[in-house]
Parts: structure tokens; C-alpha cells; sequence
């Protein structure tokens, strides 16, 4: 579960990194796994669309998705080398899912 902090909308803390973390060893028992979050990189300009639109009160699950939808170039870095848990082409499912 995410909690979104209240009121840091204009805290003025500065720059800031975004950063996924996992459990020790997870990265290594789950490689597949291992090799998405590896690719996984986002942007300040892409995390502040996303909270800007869920601070606003929109659905994160929603937001994600649409970001995801109007900027598909985003997703091929983050599943290169990555399959789908049968084996299957995770490029296609991603655009399956997304009902592209």
C-alpha cells in the first residue's frame, strides 16, 4: 500500500531522486523481476505529472495507466530483457494490457 504524504506540495525541499527499493536477496531470488526494477527509471517530470494529477485527487491506478498509454517509448527501456511470468513477450502483453 502507498501513503501519499499530505501538504508537500509546495514544501520547497528542492531536487529530489526517485528510487525503488526491494528486499534484500529479492532481486537475485526473482531475476526477471530483478532485471525490471534494474530498468525501472523515473524522472522528476514524470513523477510530477503523476502526483500532481493524484494529489488532485484522480486515481493512481489511473493515472498510471493513462501516463503509460500517452507515453509508450517510456515503457521499452523498463522491460528490455524482460518476459512475461510464463516466458512469454513482455512487450506485447505490456500493449495487451494497455489496450493499445
Amino acid at each position: 500500500k502507498i501513503t501519499y504524504l499530505d501538504g508537500m506540495g509546495d514544501s520547497g525541499f528542492g531536487a529530489a531522486t526517485v528510487s525503488t527499493n526491494v528486499r534484500k536477496g529479492y532481486t537475485t531470488e526473482c531475476p526477471n523481476v530483478g532485471k525490471f526494477i534494474t530498468n525501472l527509471k523515473f524522472n522528476l517530470d514524470m513523477e510530477g505529472q503523476m502526483m500532481d494529477a493524484i494529489l488532485k485527487g484522480s486515481d493512481a491506478n489511473k493515472v498510471a495507466t493513462d501516463w503509460l498509454k500517452k507515453n509508450p517509448d517510456a515503457i521499452k527501456p523498463w522491460i528490455a530483457g524482460v518476459t512475461t511470468f510464463y516466458g512469454g513477450d513482455a512487450a506485447a502483453a505490456v500493449k495487451t494490457a494497455l489496450g493499445s
